[in-house]
């Protein structure tokens, strides 16, 4: 069973006078969101992460947070720990402004996805007729109007579209 990815965009939504606390919680809510639709995936391939997963929820999801610990630093774990589930070339943020809320979640890393590219790791294509039949990775599509959609191709002329971006 393969991992099932994130979607790309906001997953978490806080008020802007949000305590760490609340924030830390939604995070690990987040985490148990994602760790429960992978628990088959995590038991086959990484026992290790899905115990420390499992950890972080139980410490983090209904429990306010103690004067020892560093909130920084747990947000940062959660923040990790999430970005396990990002979609290749996609990673796990916050806090962003969205809309007067400050908002995680998961965005493109369009820049890294554009220096694999420019180093030969990722093809790049303006029409994904341009993908030879027998390429295997991932294929960069940009389109006319600067669009772009990451897709997988499996070696037999398929494309898996992974993500898209307008």
């Amino acid at each position: 069973m393969k991992l099932s990815y994130a979607t790309l965009g906001v997953s978490v939504e806080v008020q802007q006078d949000a305590s760490t606390d609340q924030i830390v919680k939604l995070l690990a809510a987040e985490l148990e969101r994602h760790v429960a639709r992978n628990t088959e995936a995590l038991m086959r391939h990484d026992l290790s992460n899905f115990d420390l997963f499992k950890e972080q929820i139980g410490q983090y999801k209904d429990k306010d947070l103690t004067p020892e610990d560093d909130a920084d630093e747990v947000l940062f774990e959660l923040e990790d720990a999430l970005n396990w589930f990002a979609p290749p070339y996609s990673v796990f943020t916050g806090p962003m402004q969205v809309d007067g809320k400050t908002s995680y979640g998961f965005k493109p890393d369009i820049e890294g996805l554009e220096d694999d590219a420019a180093s030969g790791d990722v093809l790049k294509v303006n029409d994904t007729s341009e993908v030879p039949f027998k390429h295997k990775g991932f294929v960069m599509h940009v389109n006319d109007h600067g669009n772009v959609t990451l897709y997988e191709a499996d070696g037999f002329g398929r494309l898996g579209e992974i993500w898209a971006v307008v």
